[in-house]
């Protein structure tokens, strides 16, 4: 009985960081259309912009 607690207990820590994973990875992609969209939201957009994009200037 125990271990189905403790099972219970481990795959719903699993799952809910894998979704916290997720939004996270959505929130902070960056996008042009994002960027102009949210101004809430672009200081989450920074380190994607400066990872994948190359900026000139």
């Amino acid at each position: 009985m125990i271990f189905i607690i403790i099972t219970s207990v481990g795959v719903l820590l699993l799952l809910s960081c894998l979704v916290l994973l997720g939004v996270n990875e959505y929130k902070s992609r960056f996008t042009t259309e994002r960027w102009l969209g949210d101004h809430e939201g672009r200081n989450d957009m920074v380190d994607d912009l400066l990872k994948e994009h190359r900026l000139i200037g």
